[in-house]
């Protein structure tokens, strides 16, 4: 006979059985679920923001309705500017014309954001982003044309081999930093 609150050997076995029950429906239902989420990452619709300011060639600031957001430019990498808190170690060479290109280029305008279907943030918490100029001219791109940046390829990214062709034209008529 059990007394009220002991539990009987058989209590923790079903116990044990409800929670495997539970975990799979919950695996379960995150897999059929799964294509539908990646589904809307894929399906994200462009966003339009005015740019604040520019921290370096591949990184800006955008007023995205009304919230300030960080915007790291997928697919190209400049070079970087010295880091505000060790203003110390100098900047990599080119890195003040490719965020002066930047500056020029982008500040106070309108821009188009587009984003790719997989990882939307990146690990320091960044959007990670394509920018359209209104006159639909592709930043990130036209940084790697003029040579301010390199094809950042380590993540796969549709315009992969237009970015990198373009890297290699640039290379070939030594422009921007490769003309050193």
């Amino acid at each position: 006979m059990l007394r009220r609150g002991v539990a009987s050997s058989g209590d923790g076995a079903r116990r044990a059985t409800l929670r495997r029950s539970a975990f799979s429906t919950i695996v379960a239902f995150a897999l059929l679920l799964a294509p539908a989420v990646a589904g809307l990452a894929r399906d994200l619709p462009p966003r339009h923001a005015r740019v604040t300011t520019i921290v370096d060639g591949d990184t800006i600031r955008v007023d995205l309705d009304h919230h300030l957001t960080t915007i790291r430019l997928i697919g190209v990498d400049t070079p970087e500017l010295s880091p505000r808190n060790r203003p110390s170690v100098p900047a990599q060479p080119f890195a003040h014309e490719a965020a002066a290109f930047a500056r020029r280029t982008l500040v106070g305008r309108r821009v188009r954001l587009e984003f790719e279907s997989a990882d939307r943030i990146d690990k320091y918490g960044r959007t990670l982003a394509y920018v359209f100029l209104p006159n639909g001219t592709f930043f990130n791109r036209e940084l790697v044309r003029q040579g301010y940046g390199r094809a950042y390829v380590v993540f796969p990214f549709r315009f992969r081999k237009q970015f990198l062709a373009d890297e290699a034209v640039a290379r070939r008529e030594r422009r921007g930093l490769w003309a050193q």
